[in-house]
Formats: C-alpha cells, sequence, structure tokens
C-alpha cells in the first residue's frame, strides 16, 4: 500500500499540471488506487485544486 504522503505528492502534481477537465479525468483513471482510502484522498485532493482553480467561489462544492 502507497504512503497516505506519497499518494497526495502525486495526486498534486498531476492536479497542477493539467489545465482541462478531460486531462483531469484522464489522469484520475490512470492513476493506480490500490484502496478505497487512496481513491478518497485523490478525490479529496482533485476537488480542493477545482475549487481553488474558481478562486473558492461558493456553491460549487457538490460539483467539486
Amino acid at each position: 500500500m502507497n504512503d497516505s504522503k506519497t499518494v497526495v505528492g502525486k495526486v498534486e502534481a498531476v492536479s497542477k499540471s493539467v489545465k482541462t477537465e478531460s486531462a483531469i479525468a484522464n489522469a484520475r483513471t490512470s492513476a493506480s488506487l490500490s484502496s478505497p482510502e487512496e481513491l478518497h484522498q485523490t478525490i479529496a485532493v482533485v476537488a480542493y485544486y477545482r475549487a481553488e482553480r474558481r478562486n473558492f467561489e461558493p456553491g460549487y462544492e457538490v460539483e467539486d
């Protein structure tokens, strides 16, 4: 099992490097996640970066 810091680091690097939603989707499907916990961490980090891109404007939390 991957260390949680390693998983978060990988997701942060991918999220910062991609510019489009389709690129994020491709990155998520190609990531190797071996546990539900890693999937949850990945979703949380990607949601954070999506919110950051829209300057944390409220009302889009579910979409993130």
